[in-house]
């Protein structure tokens, strides 16, 4: 169906070498947990409750920025907006750092 990889960061080595896709989702895990290791020392806090809100917000990125892609690949919705890597990954992760900056002004206050 002439699909290309969309995420600019790895889609050149992806196009070259197919199975680099397959590598890149434990790569992007162990960013994942390296982002959450810097955050937890800048805010100087190693609490659960604070990889949980972290985490929580890596899935919302998940979700919106990348399985939504799938979804919407899925049902058919080919040329819209829903199916615009760019759009969607910046959508995604401003939902991610909302909820991320949210709750922790509001775990702040208490």
């Amino acid at each position: 169906m002439g699909g290309r990889e969309a995420n600019l960061v790895i889609a050149p080595y992806v196009e070259k070498y197919p199975p680099l896709y397959f590598l890149s989702i434990p790569g992007l895990i162990i960013g994942l947990f390296a982002v959450m290791w810097l955050i937890r020392k800048f805010l100087k806090k190693n609490e659960t409750t604070l990889e949980k809100i972290i985490l929580t917000s890596f899935v919302i990125y998940w979700g919106v920025g990348n399985s939504s892609l799938n979804l919407s690949f899925l049902i058919g919705l080919r040329h819209t907006v829903f199916n615009n890597w760019t759009i969607m990954s910046i959508v995604g992760i401003l939902s991610g750092l909302l909820y991320l900056s949210f709750t922790l002004n509001k775990l702040r206050r208490k």
